[in-house]
């Protein structure tokens, strides 16, 4: 029941939800800085939410009595909140219309549109971009399964689950602080990709 639960939350729900919501970006601008300073907000907030959630989540069961129940009602919290969250993200953001991107008029634009989606499959198969992107998000699903180990990781291998906060703060502050100032870096290396071949080295 876990698993399948696990994987419609991950792979359907939260699929269908964060390409909508990563489109937005596009969607709501053509200014690329204005974009850039949008993801970073974004991904900033995101982070922070991560690391109050990691930080309050084990007291908060605890404090309702660290049972199965305890963790059901924090469960039960987080979505109402996202939900509310996400619903005025929804009705607050204004996409600009579709004319500002696309001739709709041009015949060759609709048809493009029109592509089947057998052959986006094929073509998104082929692109090594894609797969590239593909491979990227495969090991940031990874990444995310292994920080949401922590808990088991503190609790059981050092003896104190309450040390995963500081394992939170330690993995998400340095991401807040260095988005922070990605607008200005790509600013000034005139383009996200030249920024990310510059900091490259600097990776462990």
């Amino acid at each position: 029941m876990f698993l399948i639960c696990y994987t419609l939350l991950n792979a359907v729900f939260y699929t269908a939800n964060n390409i909508a919501y990563s489109a937005l970006t596009a969607l709501v601008t053509k200014n690329s800085a204005e974009r850039v300073e949008m993801g970073s907000y974004r991904f900033m907030f995101a982070f922070a939410t991560s690391l109050a959630i990691q930080s309050v989540t084990l007291l908060a069961v605890s404090a309702l009595g660290d049972t199965a129940e305890a963790w059901r009602t924090v469960a039960i919290v987080y979505a109402m909140i996202g939900l509310i969250v996400n619903t005025l993200s929804v009705f607050s953001v204004k996409e600009l219309p579709e004319e500002e991107f696309v001739d709709t008029t041009d015949k060759r634009n609709r048809e493009r549109r029109e592509v089947r989606s057998c052959r986006s499959c094929q073509a998104a198969g082929s692109n090594k971009y894609y797969l590239m992107i593909c491979v990227t998000y495969i090991l940031q699903q990874i990444y995310g399964a292994m920080i949401s180990m922590g808990t088991y990781y503190t609790a059981h291998i050092l003896g104190d689950k309450n040390l995963f906060g500081v394992f939170s703060w330690a993995i998400n502050i340095p991401l807040i602080i260095a988005l922070v100032f990605t607008p200005t870096l790509v600013a000034k290396m005139h383009g996200m990709y030249k920024l990310n071949v510059a900091a490259m080295p600097l990776l462990p």
